[in-house]
Protein backbone atom coordinates (compact mmCIF):
# COMPACT_ATOMS: atom_id res chain seq x y z
CA UNK A 1 0.00 0.00 0.00
CA UNK A 2 1.36 3.35 -1.32
CA UNK A 3 0.65 6.12 2.22
CA UNK A 4 2.49 8.75 0.14
CA UNK A 5 2.18 10.73 -3.06
CA UNK A 6 3.73 9.41 -6.31
CA UNK A 7 5.89 12.94 -6.58
CA UNK A 8 7.97 11.67 -3.21
CA UNK A 9 8.03 8.71 -4.87
CA UNK A 10 11.62 8.43 -3.95
CA UNK A 11 11.24 8.03 -0.74
CA UNK A 12 12.13 4.74 0.36
CA UNK A 13 10.57 1.71 2.75
CA UNK A 14 12.97 2.51 5.35
CA UNK A 15 12.15 6.34 5.32
CA UNK A 16 8.97 5.17 6.41
CA UNK A 17 8.16 4.65 10.21
CA UNK A 18 6.03 2.88 12.77
CA UNK A 19 4.42 5.76 14.51
CA UNK A 20 4.83 3.65 17.74
CA UNK A 21 4.87 5.95 20.65
CA UNK A 22 5.47 9.39 19.17
CA UNK A 23 6.21 11.44 22.20
CA UNK A 24 9.22 9.27 22.68
CA UNK A 25 10.13 9.55 18.69
CA UNK A 26 12.23 12.47 18.45
CA UNK A 27 12.47 11.64 14.61
CA UNK A 28 9.13 12.95 13.63
CA UNK A 29 8.50 16.79 14.39
CA UNK A 30 5.03 17.13 16.08
CA UNK A 31 3.40 19.62 13.56
CA UNK A 32 4.49 17.45 10.98
CA UNK A 33 2.80 14.34 12.26
CA UNK A 34 -0.36 16.72 13.22
CA UNK A 35 -0.48 17.57 9.33
CA UNK A 36 0.53 14.14 8.31
CA UNK A 37 -2.54 12.11 10.33
CA UNK A 38 -5.38 13.59 9.61
CA UNK A 39 -3.87 13.52 5.73
CA UNK A 40 -5.78 11.47 3.28
CA UNK A 41 -2.62 8.74 4.27
CA UNK A 42 -2.75 9.03 7.93
CA UNK A 43 -6.75 8.95 8.25
CA UNK A 44 -7.10 5.81 6.05
CA UNK A 45 -4.59 3.88 8.24
CA UNK A 46 -6.14 5.08 11.09
CA UNK A 47 -10.03 3.99 10.08
CA UNK A 48 -9.05 0.73 9.28
CA UNK A 49 -8.61 0.59 13.19
CA UNK A 50 -11.85 2.22 13.95
CA UNK A 51 -14.34 0.19 16.29
CA UNK A 52 -17.14 0.76 18.48
CA UNK A 53 -20.99 0.26 17.73
CA UNK A 54 -21.85 4.18 18.73
CA UNK A 55 -18.34 5.95 19.09
CA UNK A 56 -15.62 5.08 16.73
CA UNK A 57 -12.89 4.14 19.00
CA UNK A 58 -8.89 3.54 18.11
CA UNK A 59 -6.42 2.59 20.78
CA UNK A 60 -2.82 3.76 21.28
CA UNK A 61 -1.47 0.29 20.14
CA UNK A 62 -3.24 0.87 16.87
CA UNK A 63 -2.41 4.11 16.19
CA UNK A 64 1.03 3.03 17.14
CA UNK A 65 0.75 1.05 13.94
CA UNK A 66 0.38 3.72 11.72
CA UNK A 67 3.24 4.20 9.19
CA UNK A 68 4.12 7.63 8.28
CA UNK A 69 6.46 8.40 5.61
CA UNK A 70 9.86 9.83 6.75
CA UNK A 71 10.71 13.44 4.83
CA UNK A 72 14.17 15.06 5.40
CA UNK A 73 14.14 16.45 8.85
CA UNK A 74 14.49 20.25 6.93
CA UNK A 75 11.03 19.71 5.41
CA UNK A 76 9.19 18.14 8.61
CA UNK A 77 10.36 21.46 9.98
CA UNK A 78 9.19 23.49 7.23
CA UNK A 79 5.19 21.82 7.50
CA UNK A 80 5.97 21.73 11.42
CA UNK A 81 6.84 25.69 12.01
CA UNK A 82 3.65 26.01 9.03
CA UNK A 83 1.17 23.75 11.28
CA UNK A 84 2.66 26.08 14.32
CA UNK A 85 2.45 29.53 12.33
CA UNK A 86 -1.70 28.35 11.46
CA UNK A 87 -2.40 27.64 15.29
CA UNK A 88 -0.89 31.17 16.60
CA UNK A 89 -2.75 32.82 13.72
CA UNK A 90 -6.26 30.68 14.43
CA UNK A 91 -5.51 32.08 18.57
CA UNK A 92 -5.19 35.13 17.30
CA UNK A 93 -8.23 35.00 14.94
CA UNK A 94 -10.17 33.36 17.69
CA UNK A 95 -9.40 36.48 19.99
CA UNK A 96 -10.76 38.77 17.38
CA UNK A 97 -13.97 37.18 17.05
CA UNK A 98 -14.31 36.99 20.77
CA UNK A 99 -14.00 40.57 21.08
CA UNK A 100 -16.06 41.42 18.27
CA UNK A 101 -19.01 39.53 19.95
CA UNK A 102 -18.08 41.28 23.35
CA UNK A 103 -18.25 44.79 21.07
CA UNK A 104 -21.57 43.41 19.38
CA UNK A 105 -23.39 42.25 23.34
CA UNK A 106 -22.53 45.93 24.73
CA UNK A 107 -23.71 47.18 21.98
CA UNK A 108 -27.25 45.22 22.07
CA UNK A 109 -27.39 45.65 25.70
CA UNK A 110 -26.74 49.50 24.39
CA UNK A 111 -23.71 50.46 26.42
CA UNK A 112 -20.17 51.95 25.26
CA UNK A 113 -17.48 50.08 24.04
CA UNK A 114 -15.49 51.46 26.89
CA UNK A 115 -18.62 50.67 29.42
CA UNK A 116 -18.14 46.61 31.01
Amino acid sequence: MRIYPRKNARWTAREVKQLGNPSRSPLIDPGYLHAFLPSPYGYEQIIRFRHGSVIDHVTPDQIGKVLVPMPPESKQKEIDDRVRLAYKKRAAALKLEDEAHEILLRALKGKSTEES
